[in-house]
């Protein structure tokens, strides 16, 4: 049976106004027309592609067909030693405001972590956002998560969600919208409304931003972390001094967080 799903439509912004925050708003209308675009491109097109620097998963690179027709374009990294009898985690990488992510190079470039599936999905940035302003890309994502968990040998109980600016408010707003469907998340420079702490409190947290950050405060995380706190979550948090806000490649380079990550299991609701 398919889980429950929300569609997709475009939502204009004085809408948004209703639905966020007007701060929150603000900086997410900043972060997806200015500074996210020009930082992201500090990633070439050949580090975005991290299999080329590891033999730990196939790459595919397809399209998923929606239930509106839409067809949403993904990559979908598999471990190369797939076994039917086995399950294997599953990590969803949200790109930013330029359309890269550097998740994926930073997880399949590395030796030590345990095979896992790992799948970056592709919107149009200047049409879609991974929350709703613009055009609302996450219900396609999760339609595609769903397929996949259903499809492929993923352990449900071990579904991970990162993502970077544009895609760390998306990572707080996938969390929000399935509270209880990702073992883990982490959110790198982005922010959220604080009134959805209480609802989310319990799912594990690391928390990513620079301290020098123009186009997304720091101030957007501390509010989130001490929101999830005063709700009775134990969220980690780590502020980069004198970073700005290409946080995402001190957060993926760090060995502790991807420890971290696949150690947390999805806990029963």
């Amino acid at each position: 049976m398919r889980r429950p799903m929300f569609r997709s439509k475009t939502v204009d912004k004085s809408v948004l106004l209703a639905f966020l925050p007007a701060s929150v708003c603000l900086v997410l209308l900043a972060c997806l027309v200015q500074g996210c675009a020009s930082s992201e491109k500090l990633i070439g097109k050949s580090d975005s592609d991290p299999a080329s620097v590891s033999t730990a998963a196939s790459k595919i690179d397809a399209k998923y067909r929606c239930l509106d027709g839409y067809q949403l374009q993904y990559e979908l990294w598999r471990p190369v030693d797939d076994d039917s009898a086995g399950r294997y985690p599953l990590v969803l990488c949200l790109h930013g405001k330029g359309g890269a992510t550097h998740a994926p190079r930073m997880i399949l470039g590395r030796a030590d972590i345990p095979p896992c599936f790992v799948l970056a999905p592709k919107v149009p940035p200047d049409e879609f956002s991974w929350a709703p302003i613009r055009r609302d890309g996450m219900p396609y994502v999760f339609e595609l998560l769903d397929a996949l968990v259903d499809q492929e040998a993923v352990d449900p109980d071990r579904i991970y969600i990162t993502g970077q600016s544009m895609g760390g408010f998306g990572t707080f707003a996938a969390v929000s919208a399935r509270p209880d469907f990702f073992a883990a998340a982490v959110p790198v420079c982005g922010g959220w409304k604080l009134e959805d702490a209480s609802a989310i409190h319990k799912v594990p947290m690391w928390v990513f931003h620079g301290d020098a950050d123009k186009v997304v405060p720091a101030h957007y995380s501390r509010d989130m972390v001490k929101a999830l706190r005063e709700a009775g979550g134990t969220p980690r948090y780590t502020e980069y001094e004198g970073v700005g806000h290409n946080s995402w490649i001190n957060a993926y380079g760090s060995e502790e967080l991807w420890v971290w990550l696949f150690k947390q299991r999805r806990k029963p609701s």
